[in-house]
């Protein structure tokens, strides 16, 4: 059987570092806080104390994910591997409902992150597919809502 195209053109995410995931997650959800708390009128939620807070758990979570669990699971078999892919990307993608949070990159770069090394079943790769569509909305989301302007 053969995979469709897109997933052939992503099959790259296969041998995406770590490292290279976290600093896009990170990247990406302190984007997400920044504008979420750029300039906030008096009397809405956000500003600096809520904006580093908020960016204080996005590098808490990405330490979580990439110091702990990812490390973790490089030592277990394929298949808990691409199980946790599954789980990782599902958790992407609810947490879209909290944009602000910036949480959304972080779990999409580990979701890309998760099963790397070894050949992805179709599942693992639209989830991945999945995740990262979800971070690019929550990024969007957190420009089109924020006060740059």
């Amino acid at each position: 059987m053969t995979r469709p195209a897109l997933l052939r053109r992503l099959s790259h995410l296969d041998t995406v570092p770590a490292t290279t995931a976290a600093a896009a997650g990170i990247s990406g959800a302190l984007l997400i806080v920044f504008v979420a708390n750029y300039h906030v009128p008096k009397g809405e939620n956000g500003g600096t104390g809520p904006g580093i807070m908020t960016g204080l758990g996005c590098l808490a979570l990405a330490g979580l994910l990439f110091g702990v669990l990812l490390p973790w699971l490089r030592t277990r078999e394929p298949a808990r591997q691409q199980r946790a892919t599954v789980v990782l990307g599902v958790l992407a993608v609810l947490s879209v409902a909290a944009f602000w949070s910036g949480a959304t990159p972080v779990l999409a770069a580990a979701t890309i992150a998760a099963s790397t090394g070894s050949p992805s079943a179709r599942r693992v790769q639209i989830t991945r597919l999945v995740a990262g569509a979800g971070a690019l909305a929550a990024i969007i989301a957190a420009l089109a809502s924020s006060h740059l302007t």
